[in-house]
């Protein structure tokens, strides 16, 4: 017969039980209701459509598969757009949504379910979870295939908190250690750190894991340096280094502490020029400050990997987004030119606010929970999303049922106020596979280029 503290146990677990679950849908709905029409009508994101989905539409899955593009390989990318073939091509664009959705909630559902290294109670687990998916981001982020590996990267740094000691979960991490590397630079990007987890543990599931996340990057790594040796060598960008490794080192103590003031930040240097920028260094070098503080009196000092993490994925991958045409401190601060290499680093910073505190400050600890509700309310008032009056994807692919010939809008782009549009051939059923048809062949202006 269950006594009474068996029964507070259970109903202790039931309620956690209820608050996780509450706490998954929280977060499927902030998801979805940013921008509602990307899972009820379907887009296709530039080189999603364009590059992916064409070829495996036109080609056969196997038959591009294998290559990377870019500089870098995206598995994921490949069987989002796989699958995106075997609906009915209204739908096809609502897969690779709903693919990426589960990607964008995989590092809330590891705060929520996965055996961390520490205790955390379910609420504030709950609010991490809602946290991690709330910071603003770029448009062309949200919701597309080709930009998944910036989640991937948030769940791969969230591993580094994890207690590996159950079988079960360490396969679990290492099919998503695996799917990560495999899909695109970000993830690998937090390669040393996994080796020193593991140098430092003396584990063998860590050692598993980074051996894994070190397979995967020397594979990205021959891809990216061999495309980027031939980019300096026909751009001459080494010329460059100087003003660019100054934009670099500026940006990189803003932006991944600034969550959407990012955006400000480039609107105002643009405006006002760079003096603008100390009042926002300074705000950020503080926040930074702050959260150094609570990731090193986290338990067990757990937080400095998350804070490694952020700092290490912001700085390669915006290293990589900076172009050689763009040499100039107001270009580099333009919030189109590199702003969604920041994701990951603002997606951190909630388990960095909400990681519990065993440092000798308490009222300093109190500090982050107004800091908290301060960046929840900025997030709050930019979370509607830039509405793009780009192409219709049922509309346009009615008018190629009319006209195979016919190239297929997708966003972004809005052709009626003269925006760009991304446009892509596909073949009717009948030539699949038979012929080959390249994927540039709708744009020829960036082909040019």
């Amino acid at each position: 017969m269950a006594g009474p503290d068996d029964l507070t146990e259970k109903g202790a677990y039931v309620a956690s039980q209820q608050i996780k679950l509450a706490a998954v849908f929280a977060t499927f709905l902030v998801i979805f209701l940013r921008d509602p029409e990307i899972l009820i009508l379907g887009r296709f994101w530039a080189e999603e459509g364009v590059v992916y989905f064409s070829l495996v539409w036109n080609e056969g899955f196997w038959a591009q598969a294998l290559l990377p593009f870019n500089g870098y390989y995206s598995l994921f990318v490949w069987l989002a757009v796989g699958l995106a073939t075997l609906v009915p091509l209204d739908y096809a664009p609502l897969a690779t949504g709903y693919a990426t959705l589960l990607v964008m909630m995989t590092g809330p559902l590891l705060i929520l379910y996965a055996p961390l290294s520490f205790e955390l109670s379910s609420g504030r687990r709950a609010l991490c979870a809602i946290f991690l998916t709330l910071p603003y981001v770029n448009t062309g982020v949200w919701l597309n295939s080709i930009n998944a590996q910036f989640f991937f990267a948030m769940a791969t740094a969230l591993l580094l908190i994890c207690d590996l000691s159950s079988r079960r979960f360490l396969m679990i991490a290492a099919l998503l250690v695996l799917l990560a590397g495999l899909t695109g630079p970000v993830s690998v990007f937090l390669t040393p750190l996994f080796l020193v987890r593991a140098v430092i543990s003396r584990e063998r599931n860590w050692w598993f894991l980074a051996l894994l996340l070190t397979l995967c990057a020397a594979l990205q790594s021959w891809f990216m340096v061999t495309a980027l040796l031939e980019g300096l060598r026909s751009t001459g960008g080494v010329e460059l280094l100087g003003p660019r490794l100054a934009g670099f080192l500026l940006k990189l103590l803003l932006y991944p502490f600034m969550l959407d003031g990012a955006r400000h930040v480039a609107d105002a240097v643009e405006q006002g020029g760079l003096n603008t920028i100390i009042p926002h260094l300074l705000a950020g070098l503080a926040l930074a400050s702050f959260l150094l503080h609570l990731a090193w009196h986290s338990p067990r000092k757990t937080g400095l990997w998350l804070y490694a993490a952020l700092l290490l994925g912001s700085a390669l991958s915006f290293a990589g987004s900076l172009q050689v045409e763009a040499p100039s401190l107001e270009q580099i601060f333009h919030h189109k030119n590199g702003g969604r290499y920041f994701v990951m680093g603002n997606l951190l910073l909630a388990p960095l606010l909400l990681l519990p505190y065993r440092g000798p400050h308490t009222w300093l600890a109190q500090v982050r929970y107004p800091l908290t509700v301060l960046l929840l309310a900025t997030v709050a008032y930019s979370y509607q999303t830039q509405k793009l009056q780009g192409a219709i994807w049922p509309d346009e692919v009615r008018q190629w049922r009319e006209n195979s010939n016919y190239c297929l809008q997708i966003w972004p782009g809005n052709p009626q106020v003269g925006i760009h549009s991304w446009k892509m051939r596909l073949l009717p059923d009948q030539e699949r596979g038979v012929r080959a048809v390249p994927y540039m062949d709708c744009m020829p202006q960036l082909q040019s280029n």
